[in-house]
């Protein structure tokens, strides 16, 4: 996970290359639904409770609301590749703040193209054994 914000802010850890858990302590937070449990619970297992202003529908909202240099987004890589060049993410030094995904397919019925084509990207791109 990432943490994203607008590069003009005051934030203690502007110009690192990333951060730990606790450096969110006492920042407004904006995260997706989807993290929102994942988030608080690690943050109390690290004695704060996250001061969550906003709680998005997906990943690439949290991360535009946070355009507005307000709150930082605490979001999967998926969600903040493509941020505007005023915004800055780092990573966040945290292994149990990250969840798995499963991928599921028909060994007897025929693909699509489409699909052939994203399981293909994720054989290639993810370093996870694929079952």
């Amino acid at each position: 996970f990432y943490a994203v914000f607008h590069k003009n802010n005051d934030f203690t850890f502007n110009g690192q290359s990333n951060i730990l858990l606790n450096d969110l302590r006492g920042y407004p937070i904006c995260c997706n639904y989807g993290c929102y449990g994942l988030l608080r619970r690690l943050c109390s297992a690290n004695g704060f409770m996250p001061e969550i202003r906003l709680i998005a529908t997906s990943g690439t909202a949290a991360a535009k609301f946070a355009e507005n240099g307000n709150v930082i987004a605490v979001v999967s890589l998926a969600s903040c590749e493509e941020i505007s060049p005023d915004m800055q993410r780092l990573l966040i030094d945290e292994p149990q703040l990250a969840y798995h995904q499963t991928l599921f397919w028909s060994k007897t019925k025929p693909v699509t193209p489409v699909l052939k084509s994203f399981i293909e990207y994720v054989k290639e791109n993810f370093q996870k054994e694929i079952l």
